[in-house]
């Protein structure tokens, strides 16, 4: 069978100066000082795998409004239907991916009769063919340069971020970035200048770059010489009381 690789080119909206929860229940992503979404930021493998890692938080409420937010800040929101609140676009998508992998790991085939309208006859095999367009959306595609342009690529034009998560997902199944690591810089102090905030590699891998090591590095030998000189201030202090009790 003929395996071609693929891209998929889309530029999400996104505000300049990010976004924080409010509105009904705080469930909408709202631009901060009201803002208009204008900044373009383009669809990568990045993209991909930082949503992938929300799948962790997917029981947790408040933790993953926060990071929900911080990949909102990055990637722009998930922008359709806009009257649906971003907190709850957050928890569907995330059960779509959960359920999707759990369904292709245990039984080989993954479940989409949640979001297909109708399932086509099953193969001869007995496994079930679905809609594509019905499962991603509306999908165009050309035939671009690849972006080392090297080869001439089928490229698939998705709608809105969602689609083009879906899309990755669906053409990529099992081979969905489980190993994607988040740089223990970010983890630990935020985000910073250059920082990819998440990678993959060896599980023992801790950091996205040297850049972050040894900037984890530096911040964490500055916290410890402040708890040493604090330590010597308040011993210091101590001994001088010491002393003036004595003498009096």
């Amino acid at each position: 069978m003929p395996i071609s690789r693929f891209q998929i080119d889309f530029k999400n909206k996104k505000a300049k100066r990010g976004y924080q929860w409010g509105g009904k229940n705080d469930s909408f992503l709202i631009p901060v000082r009201n803002l208009q979404e204008n900044e373009e930021v383009r669809y990568t493998t990045e993209t991909f795998n930082h949503f992938l890692k929300l799948r962790k938080y997917y029981t947790d409420t408040e933790k993953l409004k926060l990071e929900g937010k911080k990949f909102s800040n990055k990637w722009g929101r998930f922008r359709y239907p806009e009257e649906t609140p971003d907190e709850l676009k957050f928890m569907g998508s995330i059960h779509f991916i959960e359920s999707f992998i759990f369904d292709l790991s245990l039984n080989k085939l993954p479940s989409l009769n949640q979001i297909a309208s109708e399932q086509f006859n099953p193969r001869q095999n007995g496994h079930p063919t679905w809609n594509f367009n019905d499962v991603v959306g509306t999908l165009s595609i050309s035939f671009d340069w690849d972006e080392e342009g090297k080869k001439i690529v089928p490229t698939y034009h998705p709608l809105n971020l969602w689609e083009a998560i879906k899309l990755q997902l669906l053409l990529t199944g099992l081979d969905a970035h489980n190993n994607i690591i988040e740089c223990l810089h970010y983890l630990t102090f935020g985000m910073k200048s250059g920082c990819l905030q998440y990678t993959t590699g060896r599980s023992d891998k801790k950091f996205c770059s040297d850049v972050c090591r040894a900037a984890y590095s530096d911040k964490k030998r500055g916290k410890s010489l402040d708890k040493i000189e604090k330590a010597d201030e308040i011993n210091l202090t101590d001994g001088k009381f010491n002393q003036l009790s004595k003498i009096s």
